[in-house]
């Protein structure tokens, strides 16, 4: 092989390494930018994931309050229903009272 045959390969050697530097230094630029990317994402994810865990925590005592709210309206719905059921007795009773009464004196 002769000097400038061995330059030649050695040229050629040289435009394909430097072709291969061009892609590796690109390669590099777009994984840097798809770690910069992930990273956003990953603040992202992080702040939503306090956001979530902030509305469950707001949320969970609101439905608690209601929870217990409706306990408290059941409860004297229950107490109404019973004073209800006694009072209606007791209005039976006195009419039954009255209508012995009225029929006892002749009154009709």
């Amino acid at each position: 092989m002769t000097e400038q045959e061995r330059d030649q390969i050695l040229l050629k050697l040289l435009e394909i390494v430097s072709g291969h530097e061009e892609k590796l230094s690109s390669i590099q630029e777009n994984v840097t930018s798809l770690e910069e990317k992930f990273t956003d994402l990953e603040d992202e994810v992080h702040n939503i994931s306090r956001t979530v865990a902030k509305i469950e925590v707001e949320h969970g005592n609101k439905i608690q309050l209601l929870a217990d709210g409706q306990i408290s309206i059941l409860e004297k719905l229950n107490s109404f229903e019973k004073r209800f059921e006694s009072d209606e007795k007791e209005l039976v009773n006195h009419s039954n009272r009255i209508w012995h009464l009225e029929d006892h004196i002749g009154i009709a």
